[in-house]
């Protein structure tokens, strides 16, 4: 169905329609244990993004490169791509999504031996829970 998708979003130039459609086909991959094969889908999502200029597609894909990376063990560069998540999530004025990037921040900066770093990113994200409701 997401094959059949991003035909039909090339034909009718939707490239939100195929981001979604690429963005799901990651997913499979990822949810199949295709770890390569999930971040070469997110690429070609975040491709599509960038050329629409449409900033607010970017944030599945630049999500699940993040993800990718932390799952694959690269904890330096899952932290670099969560940050770069986080700050497209403050400009797109999404703090749900920015509070989630920070936990899965906390999780790398945990798995990288940075223990008083991630305790504080656990906290601070607990606080701006609250904070925003």
């Amino acid at each position: 169905m997401s094959e059949a998708e991003i035909e039909r979003a090339q034909a009718a130039g939707d490239p939100a329609g195929e981001v979604e459609a690429r963005y799901s086909l990651a997913r499979v991959a990822i949810r199949g244990g295709d770890l390569p094969g999930g971040e070469a889908r997110a690429q070609e999502a975040l491709a599509v993004a960038l050329r629409s200029g449409d900033r607010s597609l970017e944030e599945r894909p630049r999500h699940v490169l993040a993800a990718v990376a932390r799952m694959s063990g690269d904890l330096r560069r899952a932290r670099d791509l969560y940050r770069e998540s986080i700050a497209l999530n403050e400009a797109l004025d999404q703090p749900e999504t920015v509070n989630s990037e920070y936990h899965n921040l906390a999780f790398c900066e945990l798995g990288l031996g940075n223990l008083d770093v991630a305790r504080d990113l656990f906290a601070e994200g607990r606080e701006r829970v609250f904070r925003n409701g």
